[in-house]
């Protein structure tokens, strides 16, 4: 895979994972247009409830975007690795990009992981399957 500037350990991490049957499987069959039409009647159905209020109900709307945030972030990090596990098991490139997966990964405030700062293997990893089971 092509190294984005100290994107090593992410890199092998995504080698490790793609050595996993049952992880490979779960991304590959996973439905991700489905998903986001059930997600995005869910949101419907709640903003046709009425809108939140100063306060608490503000705080709750503002969770409701991030967490709506997490969850579309999730979804595209599974298409992206979607692709680049197909890339891995059909491509005949020399290295491939992982760019895309890359930059479809948010902390937990809904920020983009700034690609190319050193990293803990350990922090990062737990980023990437939070936003994975975001989808899920």
């Amino acid at each position: 895979m092509r190294n984005i500037g100290n994107t090593c350990y992410f890199n092998s991490l995504l080698q490790v994972y793609y050595t996993l049957p049952g992880f490979v499987k779960q991304i590959l069959t996973f439905e991700v247009e489905k998903i986001e039409i059930e997600e995005e009647a869910k949101n419907n159905e709640q903003s046709a409830a009425g809108a939140p209020q100063e306060g608490q109900e503000g705080a709750a709307q503002d969770m409701s975007i991030l967490r709506k945030k997490l969850v579309k972030s999730g979804m595209r990090l599974i298409e992206e690795l979607q692709i680049l596990f197909t890339s891995m098991a059909l491509g005949k490139k020399k290295y491939l990009d992982p760019n895309g997966v890359l930059e479809s990964v948010l902390d937990d405030q809904g920020d983009q992981v700034a690609i190319g700062e050193e990293k803990d293997i350990s922090e990062y990893n737990s980023i990437l399957l939070t936003r994975i089971q975001d989808a899920f």
